[in-house]
C-alpha cells in the first residue's frame, strides 16, 4: 500500500486493521505533518503517537 500526501487540510484512508498497514499510514500521516510545518521534534512525536494508536487498533479491534 502506498498513499501519497500533498498539502491539504486532512488525511483520509481507509484500510483494515493488519500490520503491514502501519508503516505506510505512518509515513503518510508524518508527511502531511511536514508539509503543513511540523518541527523534527514534532514529526517524531506524531509518529510515535500514529504507531502507537494503529499498533493498538491492529492488536484489539477484532476480538473474539
Amino acid at each position: 500500500m502506498r498513499v501519497s500526501v500533498e498539502r491539504q487540510e486532512q488525511v483520509h484512508e481507509v484500510v483494515g486493521a493488519r500490520a503491514e498497514n502501519i508503516a505506510p499510514l505512518r509515513h503518510a500521516v508524518a508527511g502531511f505533518a511536514a508539509l503543513n510545518g511540523a518541527s523534527d521534534c514534532e514529526l517524531e512525536d506524531v509518529a510515535l503517537a500514529v504507531s502507537e494508536a494503529l499498533t493498538n487498533a491492529v492488536l484489539h479491534a477484532y476480538r473474539g
